[in-house]
């Protein structure tokens, strides 16, 4: 019998590694039934959300050992997976990716394809990476209405509207030197 690895802790080391020293950036990590770690992030440009999936059996066998620290794994995963340039994967959008916020959002899958029928549990949502509308004739932000519930005009003027991510970093301030990655 394969031990479980804590995927909890793995995601919060992944997102340190990356805020610390990654040319990533996790946008959302989820956590499906305690054996699935789904990760959304961007990789250079905030226009492009990547999605891979790490499954606690496989990641128990890798490290043949599930005490291994979160740290040890998710220095491997922020090393080996994101840290790179990701490469092409295939476009998809899944009806779960509503309950992390990302409800419309194409994302680009790397590793594997997850299942339809995933149940992720939010687990992480950095607050600084936001879904931006822009027009696509005058390329400013378009307008938002407030949608209620069964309102049909929102879904009608989303079709006009074309979709792109954006993040505000804040520079981080060491000492008397700017990280350079945020600004």
């Amino acid at each position: 019998m394969v031990s479980r690895v804590d995927l909890a802790a793995v995601a919060d080391e992944v997102i340190a590694e990356g805020i610390e020293f990654g040319a990533y950036r996790i946008v959302r990590a989820a956590i499906s039934a305690a054996e699935v770690l789904v990760l959304f992030y961007t990789w250079g440009s905030p226009d492009r959300l990547i999605g891979r999936i790490y499954r606690d059996s496989e990641l128990a066998e890798i490290y043949s050992d599930a005490a291994a620290p979160a740290a040890d794994i998710a220095g491997s995963i922020a090393a080996l997976d994101l840290g790179p340039p990701p490469g092409s994967g295939v476009t998809r959008r899944y009806p779960w990716q509503e309950a992390l916020g990302l409800a419309g959002v194409d994302v680009e899958w790397v590793n594997e394809l997850p299942s339809a029928e995933l149940t992720p549990t939010l687990h992480y949502a950095d607050p600084s990476w936001v879904l931006e509308t822009r027009s696509p004739s005058r390329g400013v932000p378009a307008p938002r209405a407030p949608r209620s519930r069964g309102s049909d005009t929102a879904a009608s003027s989303e079709a006009d509207t074309e979709y792109r991510y954006s993040a505000s970093f804040t520079p981080l301030e060491f000492g008397d030197e700017t990280d350079a990655r945020n600004g």
